[in-house]
Parts: structure tokens; sequence; C-alpha cells
């Protein structure tokens, strides 16, 4: 089965509860599974990182969500947008 089907059948249970517990639960198994096994790839990459190494335009956007994360993490945000 793929994840959009997957996805589709959470979208079809009908009590709100159920359906976060499912999504959850897909997001645990899916997504925090492969940014796990990522993690290793990141550290060294930007172990790696040189201002020569990466367009410019890339740069400034790493350091733009970098700046981003640290806002909401000293304002206790979880995600973009709340407060």
């Amino acid at each position: 089965m793929y994840w959009a089907d997957e996805l589709r059948e959470i979208a079809e249970i009908v009590d709100a509860k159920a359906q976060k517990a499912r999504f959850n639960e897909f997001v645990a198994e899916l997504l925090h599974k492969n940014m796990v096994g990522k993690d290793a790839e990141l550290g060294d990459t930007l172990r790696r990182y040189t201002l020569g190494s990466m367009q410019q335009y890339r740069t400034r956007y790493l350091l733009a969500k970098l700046a981003q994360h640290v806002e909401m993490a000293f304002k206790g945000m979880s995600a973009p947008g709340t407060s």
C-alpha cells in the first residue's frame, strides 16, 4: 500500500480522536523513521558545509529556517503561526 492510500483511509475515519491517533501513528511509522535515518547524513553535510559549497539562495534559505526554529523554540511555539 502506498502512503497516499493510507492517508486517504485516515481521512475517511469519522471519529476525530481515532483519526488523529491513526495519523500520529502514520507519522511515527513513516516520516519519523525516515527523518531519524537521515540524521547522520544531515550531520555530515553540515560539518562539511562552507560558503562556497552551496548556492547562495540555498544558504539564505537554510539560515532563515534555522532562525525560524530558534525563534519558535524561544517563544515555546510548536509550529509556525501558533502561539
